[in-house]
C-alpha cells in the first residue's frame, strides 16, 4: 500500500492534476489481469491495451496510466491555454474514457475553447452510452467530470 501511494505521488508531481488521476482510478478501476474490452481487445491496469493472459503490478499499472496520460495531457493544456486546472482535470479524464480523437472533435471542446463554460458542462451526460446502450457507471462518471470541470474554486 505505501508502494502505491508513492507510486501515485511520483506521478501527481508530473504536472498532470491529481484530480484527473482520481477520477481515472475511481472509474476504470484497477485490475491486474488482462479482460476483454470489447471485440479484439483486452486491456488490463486502468483500462490500458494489453493481451490474453497479462498479468502486471499495480506499480506498472500506474506507469502505463501515466504513459499515456503525459502526451495527452499536454496535448490539452497547449490546445486550450484558457482552461482552467479543473477543466483540464476533468478533460483529460474524459479522453481517456472516450479516446483523445473524440474529444477534440466533440462539442464539449468546441464550447470549452469558445469559453461557453456552463454550456459545455451540459455536454458530458450526452456521453454516458456505448453502442447505444445507456450505462449507469458512465453516468457517473461523466457527472463527476463534470463537477470537477465546473470547479469554481480557483
Amino acid at each position: 500500500m505505501a508502494d502505491d501511494r508513492q507510486a501515485q505521488e511520483e506521478i501527481s508531481t508530473e504536472g498532470i492534476p491529481q484530480e484527473a488521476l482520481n477520477l481515472i482510478r475511481e472509474h476504470e478501476g484497477l485490475r491486474l489481469n488482462a479482460y476483454p474490452d470489447g471485440p479484439d481487445r483486452w486491456s488490463i491496469g486502468y483500462g490500458t491495451e494489453s493481451y490474453e493472459g497479462e498479468e502486471i503490478t499495480a506499480e506498472e499499472a500506474e506507469r502505463r496510466m501515466l504513459e499515456y496520460l503525459r502526451p495527452l495531457y499536454h496535448r490539452i493544456k497547449h490546445r486550450c491555454p484558457g482552461c482552467s486546472h479543473s477543466q483540464k482535470a476533468a478533460l483529460l479524464s474524459f479522453a481517456y474514457n472516450v479516446g483523445h480523437g473524440a474529444l477534440f472533435r466533440s462539442f464539449l471542446w468546441e464550447l470549452t475553447l469558445e469559453g461557453r463554460i456552463e454550456e459545455a458542462a451540459l455536454e458530458f451526460e450526452k456521453w454516458t452510452y456505448h453502442n447505444g446502450k445507456h450505462y449507469r457507471g458512465l453516468a457517473l462518471r461523466r457527472e463527476a467530470e463534470r463537477e470537477v470541470y465546473l470547479n469554481k474554486g480557483e
